[in-house]
């Protein structure tokens, strides 16, 4: 560990020793945070930010966001016309004949603003009750290293809703395989029309109730 320590010491002092890929090699072995814990406080502060900028330590974080580039910040569902105009009384329940093309709105929180550029591709997958597929949509752009957030849209057609089982739907929301968010819509059957019984003799006579709209018997 000394030995280290004066290693750590020397690269310490003279950071340009580690353009040399041998000795950037041997720098990762140090146990840097081990030191760092000895030195006096008014030291250390120094000491991090070197560590934190060492070409290893640098690439680890580079990895990391890498792996995981983006944030979820807000997410929603609406009930839209074909070019995704939202459309009036959004709700969480719609009978069949109400809904057909469904449109989600995400912002997206950028982890690698001001490192580097990327392309990020968002999909919409929608669920009947029974697990099966409905419809799907994607959207994704690319995006500059100065852009610290970005809007993304996708208008979902909902394929053959009538005839589907009825229920909780399911929409959820990827980046790759990774699952972003979920929200469930309820989708019903249309109410049945029920044909109103009419009777015009209401004192009770007898007479047998009409049907409006239909013919009675000769």
């Amino acid at each position: 560990f000394g030995i280290l320590s004066a290693g750590a010491y020397q690269v310490f002092t003279h950071p340009e020793w580690l353009e040399s890929n041998t000795l950037a090699r041997l720098g990762e072995q140090i146990p840097w945070q081990r030191i760092e814990a000895l030195l006096p406080e008014w030291g250390q502060a120094r000491f991090h930010q070197f560590v934190e900028n060492l070409p290893w330590e640098r690439e680890k974080r580079l990895q990391a966001l890498r792996a995981d580039p983006i944030e979820l910040a807000t997410f929603k569902v609406l009930n839209t016309s074909r070019d995704g105009t939202p459309l009036p009384n959004q709700k969480d329940a719609y009978t069949e004949g109400e809904i057909q093309y469904l449109t989600w709105e995400a912002e997206i929180k950028n982890r690698l603003a001001g490192v580097e550029e990327a392309t990020y591709r968002l999909e919409g997958r929608f669920f009947d009750p029974e697990g099966k597929l409905t419809g799907k949509s994607e959207a994704g752009r690319f995006v500059r290293p100065e852009e610290e957030q970005l809007n993304l849209r996708g208008i979902t057609l909902l394929d053959g809703v009538k005839e589907r089982a009825k229920g909780n739907y399911q929409f959820e929301l990827y980046f790759g395989d990774k699952k972003l968010a979920t929200q469930t819509l309820r989708i019903e059957a249309e109410p049945k029309k029920i044909a109103k019984v009419e009777n015009p003799n209401e004192g009770g006579d007898g007479a047998l109730p009409v049907m409006r709209g239909l013919t009675p018997p000769p």
